[in-house]
């Protein structure tokens, strides 16, 4: 009996010696040649197309990527600051962020000059009531000072979790503003305010 190894050395041999007594013709040899060559050319067409269309499909996933992680145009936002006066209150301000750009610039440049002439501090702290009033926010400080202030802003203010969560009823706050008078932040305040006319 034989060995894989042995019976794969006597098919080798036969293979020779059967391939020596039965040459392949010259012309039939240069039809496969031929043929082998230009299938090995449509193999290599086919690749260089792959390699295209998938550089393609690169480069378009990664300008959609960017496309839609990047910020789109987005309209600028520009902080109000209208200062009224109102009998109930020595000073009214209204806060708000508005897409359209002030029309009285100049009028509304004296006015946040003048807010930010009576609070001097570079960010100035005070505590007032805040509550939810209809279509908007508003913050008093005793009878002196009432900041109105719109949801499109509170949603832009720098306000801690614990205070989110109880913005429904009126409750004391800290709110800070910087030097032009414009709102920062609100936070819980450690002690309600005293009022002394009340």
């Amino acid at each position: 009996m034989q060995t894989p190894e042995q019976f794969e050395q006597e098919l080798k041999q036969r293979y020779q010696h059967d391939k020596a007594l039965h040459p392949l013709p010259a012309q039939i040899r240069d039809t496969v040649l031929r043929h082998a060559a230009a299938k090995q050319a449509r193999h290599f067409a086919f690749n260089w197309r792959n390699l295209q269309l998938a550089l393609a499909c690169a480069a378009l996933s990664v300008l959609g990527y960017l496309m839609v992680s990047s910020p789109a145009q987005q309209t600028p936002l520009y902080y109000q600051v209208t200062v009224l006066h109102d009998e109930g209150f020595n000073e009214t301000q209204q806060h708000s962020v508005s897409e359209q750009k002030p029309q009285h610039a100049k009028a509304d440049r004296y006015q946040q000059y003048l807010a930010s002439n009576q609070h001097s501090e570079a960010l100035h702290h005070q505590v007032g009531l805040l509550r939810r009033q209809q279509q908007q926010w508003s913050i008093t400080v005793c009878s002196d000072l009432l900041l109105t202030i719109t949801p499109q802003l509170m949603d832009k203010l720098d306000i801690p979790g614990q205070l989110h969560t109880r913005l429904e009823q009126p409750q004391w706050v800290e709110f800070i503003r910087n030097r032009q008078g414009q709102l920062v932040a609100i936070q819980p305040a450690t002690e309600a305010l005293i009022c002394p006319h009340s």
